[in-house]
C-alpha cells in the first residue's frame, strides 16, 4: 500500500528553516529547494529591473525575486522579476504575499532549469492572474513572451520588444544581455 505524501501549506513552510545555500518554495504543497542564483543570472535580473523600472514608475511595483502565492494554500514562489499594477498592489497585506501571480512574470533560464518545470510555472502563472510571462534565454539571447490567450512571441538579439507591461514603450533585446 502506497503512503500518501502530506501536503505542506504556506504557514507550515514559513516555520521551516531555509536550507544552506538557498531557500524553499512551495510547489503544489511540496517543498522545492531553490539554490541561490549565480552572478550572471542576478546581473540579468538586475538589468531587467533597471531597464523596466522607468516604465513601472507610478504604475505599480517591479522587483527582482517577487514572492507570490499563485494559489493561496499550497503555493509560494518567487518570480525572477515580477511586476504588479498599483490597483493590485493596494490589496496586498504587508504581512502576506501577493495572492495570484504578478501581472508580469519574468523568468531567466539557468542551466539547472528543466523544460517541464518552466512549462508548469508558466501555466500556473498564466492561469492565476499573469498577463505576460517572459522566458529570458541567456544562451540564445532571446526573450519569448507568453500570454493567457495562448499566443507567444519570440524576440532575438536584433529585435525590439513592444511593451505593454509594465507600461507602454519599447525594449531592445540586446540591452537585456549587455549588462
Amino acid at each position: 500500500m502506497a503512503s500518501a505524501t502530506k501536503l505542506i501549506d504556506v504557514p507550515e513552510l514559513l516555520e521551516i528553516p531555509d536550507p544552506p545555500g538557498g531557500r524553499y518554495e512551495l510547489h503544489h504543497g511540496q517543498l522545492f529547494e531553490v539554490t541561490f542564483p549565480k552572478f550572471g543570472h542576478t546581473e540579468i535580473q538586475g538589468g531587467l529591473t533597471e531597464l523596466l523600472g522607468p516604465f513601472a514608475s507610478g504604475r505599480g511595483r517591479l522587483c527582482a525575486e517577487f514572492p507570490f502565492r499563485a494559489q493561496p494554500r499550497f503555493e509560494l514562489r518567487a518570480a525572477d522579476v515580477g511586476y504588479v499594477t498599483a490597483a493590485r498592489l493596494a490589496g496586498i497585506s504587508r504581512d502576506d504575499y501577493l495572492h495570484g501571480a504578478p501581472d508580469l512574470v519574468i523568468e531567466v533560464l539557468s542551466p539547472s532549469n528543466r523544460k517541464g518545470d518552466m512549462l508548469e510555472r508558466r501555466q500556473l502563472c498564466l492561469a492565476n492572474g499573469c498577463v505576460e510571462f517572459w522566458l529570458v534565454d541567456p544562451r540564445r539571447k532571446s526573450v519569448t513572451i507568453f500570454r493567457p490567450d495562448g499566443s507567444e512571441s519570440t524576440y532575438g538579439e536584433g529585435d525590439v520588444i513592444p511593451l505593454t507591461l509594465p507600461g507602454p514603450g519599447e525594449l531592445a533585446v540586446r540591452q537585456i544581455f549587455s549588462v
